[in-house]
């Protein structure tokens, strides 16, 4: 009777240890449930895995062979659902950064092609349109050097087409002056 409730009390054991792992690692599980989580959720998650992964192993082996690699493969599985979950969103934000990064430098190529226009009007258009898009392209790490470019480039022809529009708007006063100039000249003419 004692060697049967020993073995009795064992069991019990190694079941509610089966029990307190499985729940351990349906948590873990669980982490990566949650769609459209951020960088910062992401790192918080990994940390509370580890926690979570820390109180799997302090409870120790089971006494059933069987038992305990029933559990160990529920655990691997959920280790492996919720690397794999971080692994696929980071790699997801880097294709992403990837397609907002080339974009930028295609706007920038363009740009760069703009800027020695002459064609005031239809390229000052362009680059408007240009500069709205970059806004519209969220931020990357790479984004600084990129925007420098755009900037200089942009800044470049407007500054090139104001002062060519202000030469010309001064040609223009000059021209109405002497044309002024000249009538008064004929009206004085014509008094006399």
């Amino acid at each position: 009777k004692k060697k049967n409730d020993f073995f009795t009390k064992r069991k019990k054991i190694d079941n509610e240890k089966a029990k307190e792992k499985n729940d351990i690692s349906k948590k873990i599980k669980s982490l990566a449930d949650k769609s459209n989580l951020t960088i910062s959720e992401w790192t918080s998650k990994t940390l509370e895995c580890e926690e979570l992964t820390n109180k799997w192993k302090k409870i120790g082996k089971l006494d059933n062979n069987n038992n305990n690699k029933k559990v160990w493969k529920e655990f691997k599985t959920s280790l492996d659902y919720f690397y794999k979950q971080k692994r696929t969103y980071y790699e997801t934000k880097k294709l992403k950064e990837v397609t907002l990064i080339n974009r930028k430098k295609e706007i920038c190529q363009e740009a760069k092609q703009l800027k020695l226009s002459t064609e005031w009007k239809k390229s000052s258009d362009k680059l408007i349109k240009l500069q709205k898009e970059w806004k519209s392209i969220a931020y990357t790490k790479q984004s600084k050097q990129l925007w420098q470019d755009f900037k200089n480039s942009t800044d470049y022809f407007f500054k090139k087409r104001n002062k060519i529009l202000k030469n010309a708007k001064d040609e223009e006063r000059k021209i109405i002056d002497v044309k002024k100039k000249t009538l008064i000249k004929i009206k004085n003419l014509q008094v006399t």
